[in-house]
C-alpha cells in the first residue's frame, strides 16, 4: 500500500505565495481541566506502544536539607501507565525508598546503581529522560527496546549527558561508554534519530559559549552522531535576537551572579520530525519576570530554526483557556498521534522561577522551597493532526498558492475549517502555474461551510468522481481561494 503524504503548513517550504491570508498558531485543548499527574514535572517522556499501552516517565521534586544532604532537592524518576492518555495509574513498584517507604512508582532515585554495579545517578538523581522505543520508532544503534538520554552526575564517573537502556522501561542499565557528552548539564536534554541523514541529533544547553562566568548558556546547541557514542561539538542553533530582547537591556537576575545574557532566553527544546520538517516546543524564559512560555518553532534541517513573526506563545498563562501557571515545561518526547489527535504533556506550577531560586539561596525558608518544588503538576493536551499552524481568511476572498509537489492522481484531501457562509475553491496548475484542464481537474465543485475536517476529499468532474490515476505531468500546484476559512494543509497518495 502506498503511504499517504502529508503537507502541513507549519513548513513554509510548501507555500509559494499568499494574498489576504494571516499565518496563525493552532489552539491546543486540555484533555481535562485537572492535571493528569499531580505532583509531577515533565522532565521525561510519554510513549504509546503498538498494543495501545501508554508509559509516562516523569520526575518529582523532593526537598532536601542542603547542609545535611549536599543538595537542595532530589529528582526521583517515576513511571505511570495509561490506556487512553488521560487517566493514569501509578503502579506500586517497590523499588526505591523515598520519604521512608518503597510503596511508590519510583524507578530511579539518588545514588542508584544498575544490576552491573554501574552508577546511574549520584547526588540528587537525574535530569529528565528522553526515550526511544525501538518497537515504534526503530533506530540502528538500539541495544534494548528502550534507549534513554539523560543528564546526571553518577558517583563513579564524570557527570554530563549519559545513556541507559531497558527491556521493560522499569529496570535500566548504564552504557559503559558514559558519559557520552561530559560536562555540567542543566534541564532536559533531548535527541532524535533523523532517518533522512542517518544521524542521531541532540539538543542541549551549550558548553561552548560567551559569558561562561555568568552561566550564559540559556540557548540551544545542536550536535550529531553516527553511533550515539561519538558526538560533534555543540553548535548554537537557537538563540534570541533584538526583536525579542535588546542586547543592551541590562538586568541582573535576583540571586544570580550577574546577568546571564539577554533578558529573554531559551531554557530548553523538545524537538521532533514530522512530514519531513523539524518541529519543536521551547521553554522561553523571561528572566526579568521569572516566567516561561512555550513557543512553537520549526526548521527544515534542525539547524536553521524559525519562530512565528508576531512572537505569540503557543502555551502561556490562560492559553489555552484554563491552563494556569508561570513555568510551563513540555516533556522531552514527540506528541503521540492517535487517530486524528496528537497528544502532548506539559507541567506547570503557580510559582515563578525566581521564587524557587531565592528560596534555594537561603533568602526564603526550606518550607517555601518545598512548596515551590512540590507544587508542579502535569497537564495533558491534544491538537488535531497537523493543526499547529493555519493560514486564515476573513470574509474577503483570499488566495493561497502552493509550491510544486508530486501527484499523479489518487486521493487528495484538505485539512481545513470553513465557517458558515464561507467557501474554499481549488484549482490545479502545473509547476509553471499554468491551469491543468485535463482529467476534469477544472471541474472541482466549491467546498462550502460549515466544515471541520482533517481529511476532506476533493472530488472532480461530473458525478462527482475522484481521479484515480493520471499520466505523469510533472509536479503540480494547488491554487486555493478562501473566504472565512482556515487552511492547515493537505494530504495525497502519489
Amino acid at each position: 500500500m502506498v503511504p499517504m503524504q502529508r503537507f502541513a503548513l507549519i513548513d513554509e517550504r510548501h507555500v509559494e505565495d499568499t494574498r489576504f491570508l494571516r499565518r496563525a498558531l493552532g489552539m491546543p485543548r486540555l484533555v481535562r481541566r485537572e492535571p493528569v499527574i499531580d505532583p509531577g514535572q515533565s522532565f521525561g517522556s510519554v510513549l504509546r506502544d503498538n498494543g495501545g499501552l501508554w508509559r509516562m516517565w516523569y520526575i518529582t521534586f523532593q526537598t532536601r536539607d542542603r547542609e545535611k544532604d549536599g543538595v537542595g532537592c532530589a529528582t526521583p524518576q517515576h513511571l505511570a501507565y495509561s490506556r487512553d492518555g488521560i487517566r493514569w495509574k501509578k503502579p506500586n513498584l517497590g523499588l526505591v525508598k523515598e520519604c521512608g517507604t518503597k510503596k511508590n512508582n519510583i524507578i530511579i532515585g539518588e545514588h542508584q546503581k544498575d544490576r552491573n554495579g554501574r552508577c546511574l545517578t549520584g547526588y540528587g538523581g537525574m535530569s529528565g529522560m528522553c526515550i526511544f522505543d525501538s518497537t515504534t520508532h526503530p533506530h540502528p544503534k538500539a541495544r534494548k527496546r528502550f534507549t534513554a538520554l539523560y543528564g546526571g552526575y553518577p558517583a563513579d564517573s564524570i557527570g554530563g549527558i549519559l545513556l541507559m537502556d531497558s527491556d521493560d522501561g522499569i529496570h535500566w542499565e548504564a552504557w559503559a561508554e558514559n558519559p557520552i557528552f561530559p560536562g555540567g548539564q542543566d534541564t532536559q536534554n533531548t535527541f532524535v534519530y533523523d532517518a533522512r541523514t542517518g544521524k542521531y541529533v541532540m539538543f542541549h544547553r551549550p558548553m561552548i559559549y560567551c559569558g561562561v562566568p555568568f552561566h550564559a548558556n540559556r540557548k540551544m546547541a545542536r550536535c550529531e552522531s553516527d553511533d550515539l557514542i561519538h558526538w560533534s561539538p555543540g553548535r548554537v542553533v537557537l538563540d534570541m535576537d533584538e526583536a525579542d530582547s535588546p542586547a543592551w537591556d541590562f538586568f541582573d537576575e535576583p540571586g544570580m551572579n550577574g546577568q546571564r545574557g539577554r533578558i529573554k532566553q531559551f531554557q530548553g527544546l523538545t524537538p521532533w520530525i514530522s512530514n519531513g520538517c523539524y518541529l519543536g516546543f521551547t521553554w522561553t524564559y523571561d528572566s526579568r519576570a521569572g516566567t516561561f512560555v512555550t513557543d512553537l518553532v520549526h526548521s527544515p534541517d534542525g539547524i536553521d530554526w524559525k519562530r512565528e513573526a508576531l512572537r505569540e506563545p503557543f502555551l502561556a498563562e490562560d492559553r489555552p483557556k484554563g491552563f494556569h501557571g508561570k513555568l510551563p515545561v513540555p516533556n522531552g518526547s514527540p506528541p503521540v498521534l492517535v487517530g486524528d489527535e496528537e497528544y502532548f504533556y506539559v507541567s506547570n506550577t503557580p510559582y515563578g522561577h525566581h521564587e524557587g531560586a531565592l528560596a534555594d539561596l537561603g533568602k526564603g525558608t526550606r518550607k517555601q522551597r518545598g512548596k515551590y518544588l512540590e507544587s508542579t503538576s502535569i497537564y495533558g493536551f491534544t491538537i488535531r493532526r497537523d493543526r499547529w499552524i493555519s493560514y486564515d481568511a476573513c470574509d474577503r476572498e483570499a488566495e493561497f498558492l502552493s509550491t510544486p509537489f508530486a501527484w499523479e492522481g489518487g486521493k487528495l484531501c484538505l485539512n481545513v475549517q470553513i465557517e458558515k457562509g464561507g467557501q474554499l475553491r481549488v484549482e490545479f496548475e502545473d509547476q509553471w502555474a499554468r491551469p491543468v484542464k485535463d482529467w476534469h481537474l477544472d471541474e472541482i465543485p466549491p467546498i462550502n461551510g460549515p466544515l471541520d475536517a482533517v481529511d476532506h476529499q476533493l472530488t472532480f468532474g461530473p458525478g462527482p468522481k475522484s481521479i484515480v490515476k493520471v499520466p505523469p505531468v510533472g509536479p503540480i500546484r494547488l491554487r486555493m481561494h478562501l473566504q472565512k476559512a482556515r487552511l492547515f494543509g493537505w494530504s495525497c497518495t502519489p
